[in-house]
């Protein structure tokens, strides 16, 4: 039984390195094959991309519209005296933002951050430069608040993370 175990393996080991040197040459498509990074790097458009001046995070009217933005995700009807403590914290402490660096944002901690970012440079073209980040500084919430900002054509473009499971609020910061 080795004999031939060991006789399919001799066999099989020149078909299989044969194998992955095809597949790394081509894909399943026919098209040459390349790293994830390479085909981002490819299908980049040609576009100048505008740097908008972005708000400070402890901006007054930066608060007062992500404020507003939230409210429609904070429903006090038939909600649980914990929910209703968490909304009330949450719009309390929304007027306290800081900067976070993109470099330190991190998918084992900031999972959603992380993913929009990777989301905006992909699929809007956008690079360091134009996203920035501001996290809440307030230490009663469990769940920090997250504002990303990032350049929309000529606007900037706010989204609120973390404020609901399946849906970001985003509003338009304008002067």
């Amino acid at each position: 039984m080795k004999k031939y175990l060991i006789a399919l393996t001799l066999l099989w080991f020149p078909v299989a390195a044969a194998a992955q040197e095809a597949q790394e040459e081509v894909n399943a498509f026919g098209y040459p094959d390349k790293s994830l990074v390479k085909v981002i790097e490819a299908t980049q458009i040609s576009k100048e991309t505008k740097i908008n001046p972005k708000p400070e995070c402890n901006d007054s009217k930066l608060a007062a519209l992500a404020r507003e933005a939230v409210k429609p995700y904070i429903k006090d009807e038939q909600q649980s005296i914990y929910k209703k403590r968490k909304n009330q914290l949450i719009l309390k402490n929304i007027d306290n933002f800081a900067e976070l660096e993109l470099k330190d944002i991190n998918p084992d901690n900031n999972r959603k951050v992380a993913g929009r970012i990777v989301e905006l440079k992909i699929n809007n073209h956008l690079d360091d430069a134009n996203i920035k980040v501001c996290q809440t500084e307030s230490t009663e919430l469990r769940a920090k608040l997250y504002l990303v900002m990032y350049d929309d054509k000529d606007e900037v473009r706010v989204d609120v993370i973390n404020i609901a499971d399946n849906a970001n609020p985003s509003f338009i910061y304008g002067d």
